[in-house]
């Protein structure tokens, strides 16, 4: 599983001033850290010594460069005792750490109660449908704390607990093609002869030789030495999600590109691949 941290904002906010350091800290100059948790211990030391956020990220700490998660987070700020968010918990027989707030008092009790994924979760909507299908657990939650760039101050496990239990599954949510998404699958069902010229590209790509593939695929593997003038990221984008809807890995779609690309891939086409990957696997999994 895992998680990001951001190591040098390994403190508890005790003034205003920590507060807005610890911002900055976790703001997108410092980008986050992502560790991979195997154990309950692992888990627990990482959460209560940094900063963190239960998503991962592609970049700086922001929804559009969000990957995946493999933890659900509630905030409960008012209405619910520890004691009465541990008795729900064993109710429903899940794994879960409680973590008081920093601002937590015996009089007010706010804390966050961190669920382990069954597996991890790619696509929004399903982490979307996932915590609202939790909030009928837990109506009480702070839904201010429901955006994907989320992050929690780091706090001990004192006046907390560890449950053991079954991991969260995952609720999936119905997608409906956006039209963009909707045209690319279209044009899945369009198949065109691979030529000799692309043959062994395809060989590479699809880890095996192949008589016919997508025309979005054929189209950039034939013309992407050209800079596919006024047309590269639209090439581009139609190119990779048939590929990652096909389950070709990024890092080898990544390969081929950079060896039939005119230029260097900039940061631009890097960001439009990774986000053309996760939105063919996304698609591939509501299929």
């Amino acid at each position: 599983m895992k998680l990001s941290v951001f190591k040098k904002a390994n403190f508890t906010p005790k003034t205003k001033e920590d507060k807005i350091k610890l911002a900055y800290l976790c703001s997108k100059d410092n980008l986050p850290e992502t560790t991979v948790v195997r154990t309950d211990e692992e888990l627990i030391e990482a959460i209560t010594t940094y900063s963190w956020s239960p998503f991962v990220f592609d970049g700086p700490r922001h929804e559009d460069f969000w990957v995946s998660c493999d933890f659900l987070v509630l905030d409960i700020d008012t209405g619910l005792s520890i004691a009465e968010s541990e008795k729900r918990i064993q109710n429903l027989g899940l794994m879960a750490v409680c973590l008081p707030s920093p601002s937590f008092t015996q009089e007010n009790q706010k804390h966050r109660l961190v669920f382990p994924l069954l597996h991890t979760i790619f696509n929004k909507a399903d982490y979307f449908k996932t915590l609202e299908k939790m909030c009928e657990h837990f109506p009480e939650r702070d839904p201010s704390c429901s955006d994907l760039a989320r992050w929690y101050c780091m706090s001990n496990l004192s006046d907390g607990f560890f449950q053991e239990g079954e991991l969260l599954k995952p609720t999936r949510a119905e997608i409906i093609p956006n039209k963009s998404t909707a045209n690319l699958l279209k044009g899945e069902l369009i198949q065109v002869d691979v030529t000799d010229g692309i043959r062994g590209l395809v060989r590479t790509l699809y880890g095996k030789d192949r008589e016919r593939v997508p025309e979005s695929v054929s189209f950039f593997l034939e013309n992407a030495h050209t800079g596919i003038e006024g047309n590269w990221i639209m090439s581009l984008n139609a190119a990779v999600f048939s590929l990652a809807l096909s389950g070709i890995e990024e890092d080898v779609i990544i390969s081929v590109i950079e060896s039939i690309a005119p230029n260097p891939l900039d940061s631009k086409d890097m960001y439009q691949i990774k986000k053309a990957v996760r939105d063919g696997k996304n698609s591939s999994e509501n299929l």
